[in-house]
């Protein structure tokens, strides 16, 4: 499935091109932070930054954004006022928090005449290991166009952004299998990716383990398991240079919630995410 662009007013590290087109980390878009800034040390500080080169349009800026504890590590939280990818949709760190159990909440909202999603990345770089969720029951599944992703992302482009997912959604289709798991690219690839039906009212384990020369994911559903392992037979190399598995790099895991092509849905959705937990493999 490939995913729309984002607006050409990006924040550094929002999206990439083609299917995962996620976010950036602590980042928020160049017209927020210009607004701050003006706020912050007047309009003239901001006519002042202009003519020393400031470019607008296209540009990319950085500045602090706000985080959230959860299973005992520190994410990034994406907020973007323009729609970017995926989707593309707008984030908002008011659709992300923690309860009183400690367990993370990641919403869909209606917002005025539009919609947000919720979108947070690990603030570190974990590399190879087991990467696995604990999923709370979910009361009526997900509505068909909604997304949720567990997935590892480089803003660096090279081996497709490092990207490895495990998504839950019907992608628009009522009859379509819910599971997804993918390692990135995989348009006109059918053998990189695996789907699979699981029942969203019980709970999930969602896991992959990724090592240097392989891949592999399971799913745990009331007492139903699923698993996938690549590269298969079948499994071509991709890319420049050419990589099955791409190696670890300063990729971050990362958890959304988001609309398919950022149409309204039938009904906005709550996924709650229990636990987190990583295991590094031995070199």
């Amino acid at each position: 499935m490939v995913r729309s662009r984002g607006s050409c007013l990006q924040a550094e590290g929002f999206p990439g091109p083609e299917r995962a087109e996620r976010g950036s980390l602590s980042s928020i878009t160049v017209g927020a932070f210009l607004l701050r800034l003006s706020r912050s040390h007047g309009l003239f500080f901001l006519l002042f930054l202009i003519p020393l080169g400031l470019t607008i349009a296209c540009q990319t800026v950085s500045v602090p954004g706000r985080t959230v504890n959860f299973a005992k590590r520190t994410w990034d939280i994406v907020e973007s006022a323009e729609p970017i990818g995926p989707g593309p949709n707008r984030f908002s760190s008011e659709n992300v928090s923690v309860d009183s159990r400690g367990f993370l909440v990641l919403e869909t909202r209606r917002v005025g005449a539009g919609s947000t999603s919720a979108s947070l990345f690990l603030s570190t770089s974990l590399g190879y290991g087991r990467y696995a969720i604990e999923i709370e029951p979910m009361d009526g599944g997900l509505d068909d166009r909604t997304v949720f992703g567990f997935y590892t992302w480089d803003v660096d482009t090279a081996y497709a952004n490092r990207e490895i997912d495990i998504e839950l959604s019907r992608w628009g289709m009522a009859d379509r299998p819910l599971l997804t798991f993918s390692v990135q690219p995989t348009v006109a690839m059918p053998e990189r990716e695996a789907i699979f039906d699981l029942d969203p009212s019980a709970p999930m384990l969602l896991s992959f383990d990724w090592r240097p020369s392989e891949l592999g994911f399971i799913s745990l559903v009331a007492g139903r398991e699923s698993r996938w392992t690549f590269p298969g037979a079948q499994s071509r190399a991709v890319g420049d240079p050419p990589f099955l598995v791409p190696p670890r790099g300063n990729e971050r895991v990362g958890l959304n919630l988001w609309l398919y092509e950022g149409v309204a849905p039938g009904r906005y959705d709550r996924v709650v995410v229990r636990d987190f937990s990583f295991t590094p493999f031995e070199p």
